[in-house]
């Protein structure tokens, strides 16, 4: 009786305190948002289960056309190797988010990828605004046995026509990888998509 290979174990990242130290944040615009900031730090009080992490993004629009920011936040240890830990079947992600401060639905956001010095976001169509200047966001991250290491974190993000700052919160942040051995080759998941590079 032949007896299949044992799925490897899930990686699992998790983080419900969010020191500064363990983060770092990298924010991109379009040219229509180029003074825009994006500011983020640990409050020690007022989360779900104690500390959270506040993000602030000010989006400063300086000509029409729309502007949009993005804060791109990577967790310090969150790495996976698809080649040696194995192909991705599934990544289940989580966190829990709270609106302190802002106009309408307060901030885009979701799941941060970095592979390969490119930078993918997840767009939840129920949280995620239209964002015309990016609108050639198309490729997917690899999750084949040949993919290369992925850095992991979360994304939030404004976009309009004029300029304001919003506030949220982000607590209890977690990412399932669940990899299997011989799993056949995905060219991506559903909804995650390259984030165009400021030049």
């Amino acid at each position: 009786m032949a007896v299949g290979a044992a799925p490897l174990q899930a990686a699992v990242y998790f983080d419900g305190t969010f020191n500064d130290a363990d983060w770092s944040l990298v924010t991109i615009s379009n040219a229509a948002a180029a003074g825009s900031t994006s500011l983020a730090s640990q409050v020690l009080a007022g989360g779900n289960t104690g500390s959270f992490r506040t993000v602030r993004p000010s989006l400063v629009v300086s000509m029409s056309g729309g502007g949009a920011i993005f804060g791109l936040h990577l967790n310090a240890i969150a790495f996976y190797n698809p080649g040696t830990q194995g192909p991705i079947t599934s990544v289940n992600y989580s966190e829990d988010s709270l609106a302190i401060l802002g106009p309408g639905s307060v901030q885009a956001g979701g799941l941060f990828i970095l592979q390969g010095g490119d930078s993918y976001v997840h767009r939840n169509p129920f949280l995620a605004i239209s964002l015309p200047a990016f609108a050639n966001w198309t490729a997917n991250p690899d999750f084949s046995a040949s993919g290369g290491i992925m850095r992991f974190g979360f994304w939030r993000g404004n976009s309009n026509n004029g300029s304001f700052i919003t506030e949220a919160g982000i607590e209890n942040w977690s990412v399932e990888i669940v990899p299997a051995p011989g799993a056949a080759t995905l060219s991506g998941m559903g909804g995650l998509l390259l984030a165009q590079r400021r030049r």
